[in-house]
């Protein structure tokens, strides 16, 4: 008989899929899917047909009865603007857990260097997190410009704001859809680019919307690390 090897870790890493993600969408907890991934246990077997579908692999497949061979990409629901509409309290208390201010600032001073004002866009700024936290840091007259998708998101970050004197400016666009028409000295986005179904093509958009000799900074955290829920949650 052959040895049943579950393919469900490999086959969320391959989707940029978290732990939690697949949890939401089974119904179970995360720390289930984890006993699953870690050979603790196995998916009740009314689960296997609802896990294999929403992979598009066969239960042989997902079993490790049969190899996987070319798979179908499966788009995220996190591509989506009634997705985030929903997220602006999630964003808030992990957004604060994968950044603090002294790596930021470490980032602006020694890493990126940046010792004069700056226009800087950020692709996906939900809220304008980024922007709370690079603006203090970086020299007097340097502007922030967020795009999102998301009307909530982009009125969350215009209240944010309304009471600084830092130059901001919010557009609600869908980013596929976003033309550059002003050339920026840098393009950054925080855990977005793992949301999008073509972050190939909007990673392209972020290089072609800075000047020559901009910078694109990407920041994502430890996939590793966040699925398997080990980041620390700060209220």
């Amino acid at each position: 008989m052959a040895a049943i090897k579950l393919k469900i870790s490999y086959l969320r890493k391959l989707n940029s899929i978290s732990q939690k993600q697949l949890a939401e969408k089974l119904g179970v907890s995360f720390q289930t899917v984890s006993k699953w991934e870690n050979g603790v246990c196995m998916p009740d077997i009314s689960l296997l047909p609802t896990i294999s579908e929403y992979f598009n692999v066969s239960v042989d497949q997902l079993l490790g009865l049969k190899p996987i061979n070319e798979l179908e990409y499966i788009p995220s629901d996190t591509d989506t603007t009634e997705y985030w509409g929903k997220k602006i309290d999630y964003l808030k208390s992990t957004r604060k857990s994968l950044l603090n201010l002294d790596y930021i600032k470490f980032l602006v001073e020694k890493v990126w260097k940046i010792d004069k004002a700056i226009d800087i866009i950020d692709f996906g700024c939900g809220y304008g997190f980024l922007g709370q936290m690079l603006l203090p840091i970086l020299p007097i007259g340097s502007t922030y410009t967020g795009v999102d998708i998301n009307d909530k998101l982009i009125s969350e970050a215009k209240n944010i704001f309304k009471n600084t004197d830092y130059k901001t400016n919010f557009i609600i666009k869908n980013l596929y859809d976003y033309k550059v028409i002003k050339k920026y000295d840098m393009a950054i986005c925080q855990a977005f680019l793992r949301h999008t179904n073509k972050p190939y093509e909007l990673l392209k958009k972020m290089i072609d919307s800075v000047k020559i000799g901009g910078s694109v900074a990407c920041i994502e955290v430890n996939r590793e690390i966040e699925s398997d829920g080990l980041y620390i949650q700060i209220n």
